[in-house]
């Protein structure tokens, strides 16, 4: 009867976590037989936490390509020298307080579900090179004592490395991150390497995500990164909208972004001025003739209202005066449309010069 019940239970909430010594022997005999196991027990947890991989029976297990079918917890655990590259984690991979007293390797390795190190601490250097995040990743208050490599590894979830220590060098390098990660309170106290990083921008935003490209937009003036700390900061802008941005003061934050994306593009404020030359050269002419006869002052007239500050701006003005208006004096109209043209002409100018300053640093 007891081992029905026992029988109903397990078919009712999953078979047993694989734990102890049966789990310890069974990963000292190595990837094949790990990998065997782990074939014919899909989702099948597996517990190691606060299991000693220092000692002398332990320190020589490698978890090198090893599958891990369902949730992996290794919380609390001690490494001599982790070896988890080209690891497979089908479920949660729990690392949290876990300590790494030499190199820990998780390069190349796969995380389907949610990735926790928080409170971890690696003594040595951690590489997670080209590794796969395809849930959370959680680094919150990591101490990371060596270099932390975290080259061309992917992230698809969100990723957090709040309040996390970096006492060595920092690669991410080609990283990929598809939800803005939150490096907020982090403290760097050596190289910051951002170049290839790519980070997508996150579509609504979240209230924090603000905060968090600001954050991304400092390291990458540390850096000397501009390129990344041009797309930062209209990351930011763009994030800041119905929170830190509300009203009124949307009207710019959108203009700014159409019109020159945020002081990044050249080719906008370009075409922008182009447009506002032609049209109201159109203009002009035909307020002033009603035909196509003159559209060639028309546009000396209106080149000259965007211009004034060049030389020959001042003749080509009264000569196309001259051609489109006589002697008499220009109508309201006229006047109206050259102060607008006059205010769009500095605008898209200044948005031009911006662009040349952001791009080339002048």
């Amino acid at each position: 009867m007891a081992e029905n019940q026992e029988q109903d239970e397990e078919e009712e909430n999953g078979p047993e976590p694989f734990e102890e010594e049966e789990a310890l022997d069974l990963a000292r005999q190595g990837k094949d037989a790990w990998n065997a196991w782990a074939e014919e027990n899909p989702g099948r947890e597996v517990d190691f936490a606060d299991v000693d991989f220092t000692t002398e029976e332990n320190k020589a297990i490698s978890f090198k390509g090893f599958t891990f079918p369902g949730d992996a917890n290794f919380s609390v655990a001690k490494f001599k020298d982790a070896e988890f590259n080209e690891a497979v984690f089908k479920g949660n991979a729990n690392f949290s307080e876990a300590t790494f007293e030499v190199d820990a390797g998780f390069g190349w390795a796969t995380f389907a579900g949610y990735a926790e190190f928080g409170g971890a601490t690696f003594e040595r250097d951690a590489g997670f090179d080209e590794a796969t995040f395809e849930g959370k990743a959680g680094f919150g208050d990591v101490t990371f004592e060596g270099d932390a490599r975290f080259y061309r590894a992917t992230f698809e979830g969100d990723s957090r490395f709040d309040g996390a220590t970096f006492a060595g060098s920092v690669d991410l390098n080609g990283s990929r991150f598809e939800t803005v990660p939150d490096f907020r309170a982090t403290n760097f106290e050596k190289h910051l390497t951002l170049h290839g990083i790519e980070v997508d921008f996150r579509r609504p935003a979240d209230p924090a995500d603000a905060d968090r490209y600001r954050r991304l937009k400092d390291f990458a003036v540390a850096a000397r990164d501009h390129e990344r700390e041009q797309m930062f900061f209209a990351y930011e802008l763009m994030a800041k909208r119905g929170y830190e941005t509300r009203g009124l003061a949307l009207v710019p934050n959108y203009l700014y972004g159409w019109l020159s994306g945020f002081g990044r593009s050249l080719w906008r404020p370009s075409i922008g001025l182009f447009v506002v030359w032609g049209t109201f050269g159109v203009l002009y002419s035909w307020i002033a003739v009603k035909d196509w006869s003159h559209i060639w002052d028309g546009l000396l007239f209106s080149a000259a209202q965007l211009f004034p500050f060049l030389g020959a701006s001042k003749g080509a003005l009264a000569d196309a005066k001259a051609a489109l208006f006589g002697n008499a004096a220009l109508d309201a109209w006229v006047n109206a449309l050259g102060m607008i043209e006059g205010v769009l002409g500095v605008v898209f100018l200044f948005l031009i010069v911006l662009a040349l300053r952001n791009r080339f640093r002048i």
